[in-house]
């Protein structure tokens, strides 16, 4: 018996002759499906990659290709049902490309690639791969394909993806681009405890590189993981004066002198820092208190002995800064000090007596007069030499307005003075008084308090009236 013979003769209806570029290519393609050829692969010598599939494993890939090189859709990256594609789309054209891409492989797949993307803008994705190469990345979820090609695929896509020349300028998933170095803010945030919204400010103003696509709607943006170290290593080895002022137990506006004198270094405001106008270098504060902490006498302190922040309240200078002058003496050895631990340096530091300041001639440093440092209730009442208390109730009295400012607490201590001050200018004129003798000589000699701010303590004088008095007793103990 011979073979059987089909009852439709081909011959019998002629079809025009398919003119392509690539003759090979569209054998290939449809040799796949001819049944007098068998061991394909060999014969076309195929990738090793390809060698081991047969004629219908390779049907399928062609197809696949075919469907990318034609897919119009705008979320292409959705495999398509057998029973809707449309086959017409398969010219001749169509299965030379995709045919030619196979006997090429795997360079052939990157040339196809690199034509796929040249389409994106027709995608709806926004950025990515899904943008760029959308129709081949049906490939790796078409199940039509073995599980080992789609996998094959899937890093030919990420290779091509990684060696496209724009590669550094598009926004990518990291593993999409050719070096590691780019990641979105949200991830960025988050490796550095950083708020994405101050990594998105930075960005926005070119501080540090970053890419975002073109379009409207809420876009990805990617900024450089070594940039981003770099910021948050300036934010990590710099200190605000708040935080010194804290740390050193004296008050904010005091900090600036002690960058001046070289005793801290000043630092620029750290691109990520909130708050705050003055900076120093967190490593010179770690150095001023492990020299501070060194210089500390063994054993417990004598007693009757006081913390340094409590004697320099005592000198009660008004808009002089002590600590630069109390931290020289210290480290120059020129102070006996013994160290209890307690919470901030100079409130642990403890010196022998509350005069020992004084005794060293401490005058205090100018403050300047238009130190750009906001004022707070303590600072303000270090300023004229009083307590935040007493501050309260020259605001109450109305010596001072509320919301008061440097000007004020000027022309308050131009007008008035506490009985400290009282008792420090007697004595620079010779007359040594103490302090319960300060009120008592001053009413004697016809001058009186403008008010007692606590009880019969916290006097507020008359600053004209107590200097001239001054000097009539000065004269007559002449």
């Amino acid at each position: 018996m011979g073979d059987r013979q089909g009852r439709i003769d081909f011959r019998d209806y002629p079809q025009p002759i398919i003119e392509v570029a690539d003759v090979e290519a569209l054998d290939f393609a449809t040799g796949l499906v001819d049944p007098e050829i068998s061991g394909c692969s060999a014969r076309w010598g195929l990738h090793t990659e390809l060698r081991e599939l047969g004629p219908s494993v390779l049907f399928e890939l062609l197809v696949a290709l075919g469907l990318a090189i034609t897919s119009t859709a705008p979320r292409a990256a959705r495999v398509a049902g057998r029973h809707t594609i449309d086959y017409s789309r398969f010219q001749p054209g169509i299965l030379e490309r995709a045919g030619r891409c196979i006997l090429n492989w795997p360079q052939g797949f990157d040339a196809l690639a690199d034509a796929v993307r040249m389409s994106s803008g027709a995608r709806a994705a926004a950025f990515g791969v899904q943008k760029e190469l959308g129709p081949l990345l049906a490939l790796v979820h078409n199940k039509n394909l073995p599980h080992m090609l789609r996998c094959q695929i899937n890093v030919l896509i990420k290779e091509n993806m990684r060696s496209c020349p724009d590669a550094l300028q598009l926004v990518r998933h990291p593993v999409h681009r050719p070096n590691q170095d780019m990641m979105s803010v949200q991830q960025a945030a988050a490796k550095y405890r950083v708020a994405r919204k101050s990594l998105s400010a930075l960005a926005a103003r070119k501080i540090i590189a970053s890419i975002r696509p073109a379009g409207r709607g809420r876009m990805p943006r990617l900024v450089s993981d070594a940039e981003v170290a770099r910021i948050v290593q300036q934010q990590d080895l710099s200190v605000s004066n708040s935080e010194v002022a804290v740390r050193l137990g004296i008050q904010r506006v005091f900090v600036s002198e002690l960058g001046s004198c070289g005793l801290l270094t000043p630092v620029g405001k750290p691109y990520l820092a909130s708050k705050g106008k003055e900076f120093f270098d967190r490593r010179s504060l770690d150095l001023l208190e492990s020299r501070c902490r060194e210089i500390a006498l063994e054993g417990a302190p004598p007693e009757g002995g006081v913390s340094i922040s409590l004697a320099a309240r005592k000198l009660a200078m008004q808009f002089a800064n002590p600590w630069p002058e109390i931290t020289t003496n210290l480290l120059a050895g020129r102070l006996r000090v013994w160290f209890v631990e307690r919470r901030s340096l100079m409130s642990s530091l403890v010196i022998e007596n509350v005069n020992e300041l004084a005794a060293l001639g401490v005058k205090g440093m100018p403050i300047a007069k238009g130190a750009d440092v906001p004022l707070t209730v303590t600072d303000a009442a270090a300023l004229i030499g009083t307590d935040v208390v007493k501050l309260a109730q020259l605001v109450v009295r109305g010596f001072l307005p509320r919301g008061h400012n440097r000007e004020d607490l000027r022309r308050f201590i131009g007008d008035y003075m506490f009985t400290s001050e009282i008792r420090r200018v007697a004595e620079r004129r010779g007359l040594k008084l103490r302090w319960q003798e300060v009120p008592k000589l001053l009413r004697a000699n016809g001058v009186h308090p403008a008010a007692a701010l606590i009880g019969e303590r916290g006097f507020v004088w008359p600053r004209r009236d107590v200097l001239a008095a001054l000097d009539e007793l000065c004269l007559t103990a002449a």
